[in-house]
């Protein structure tokens, strides 16, 4: 088989989902930065209530709240990595465990391809895809700021900043990737990839708010930790994030590769 081959269909197959998440997130983007002129008029308005000490004790102090880099970042952004990895997810638990219950994957692998090779395109056509939904997304959030002269957000930093959201997918997907490649069952699979996001974000979101040592510990193998919506409409590409993230979702890929190549498949 031609290399290049499996990569096409799996972006082929994927059209659809491709499409509407992108949508999805675009519609969100636009819709939280048009409606930012509404909350900064409130806010404008109850500006001496908050500034009483005792209201600020209770919420805190919303000056980054208010600005349009903490809108978007807090009700959008921050958001944003939690719904791509329920895309990484599932995309890369259909990539092989899919395929396998389906009687596809025995059916591609009578051919003369080597598993590394299904492992690689698969995950090529994943990056592909999460990079074309992130690019809706952005384009989501700067049709906002083209029609909303109160979202003063700087266009050139928007994809990049959407762009922090990439390896942190990359590494979900890579977990998914080599967990559908030991485990026997997609539905296990499935079941362990989702207990780990949905652990890795309460573990992020309680160490927040707890001064346990413990908690901040362990928030420190949490990738939601990483991630900072705010920071990211303000400074861009998270240089270090992005490589490190990278690193260990290249590592996981090759465990998944060599796991794959020892595995004996459930149609074969």
């Amino acid at each position: 088989m031609k290399t290049g081959v499996i990569f096409r269909r799996a972006l082929r197959d994927s059209r659809k989902s491709i499409l509407g998440w992108g949508i999805l997130c675009a519609v969100m983007g636009l819709w939280i930065g048009v409606f930012y002129p509404a909350v900064d008029d409130l806010l404008a308005s109850m500006s001496a209530l908050l500034e009483n000490p005792f209201i600020k004790g209770m919420v805190g102090d919303v000056s980054d709240f208010a600005s349009p880099a903490g809108w978007v970042g807090t009700k959008f952004l921050i958001m944003l990595p939690l719904l791509m990895a329920v895309y990484a997810v599932l995309f890369n638990n259909n990539a092989t465990a899919g395929e396998e219950e389906r009687g596809t994957l025995d059916l591609l692998l009578t051919t003369p391809t080597p598993r590394w090779r299904v492992i690689v395109e698969k995950a090529a056509a994943f990056i592909v895809a999460s990079l074309l939904i992130l690019i809706q997304a952005s384009l989501g959030l700067m049709a906002a700021i083209l029609i909303t002269p109160e979202l003063t957000i700087p266009m050139p930093i928007v994809f990049p900043a959407f762009l922090n959201v990439l390896p942190m997918m990359l590494l979900l997907g890579a977990v998914t990737l080599l967990l559908c490649t030991v485990l026997r069952s997609r539905q296990t699979a499935l079941g362990f990839s989702a207990a780990f996001i949905v652990g890795s974000y309460f573990v992020d979101t309680l160490a927040s708010m707890s001064d346990s040592g413990f908690m901040k510990t362990l928030q420190q193998f949490s990738p939601f930790h990483y991630f900072d919506g705010v920071l990211a409409l303000q400074d861009g590409l998270h240089v270090a994030m992005f490589l490190g993230f990278t690193l260990i979702a290249a590592v996981l890929l090759v465990l998944s590769m060599y796991a794959f190549q020892r595995r004996d498949l459930i149609g074969g």
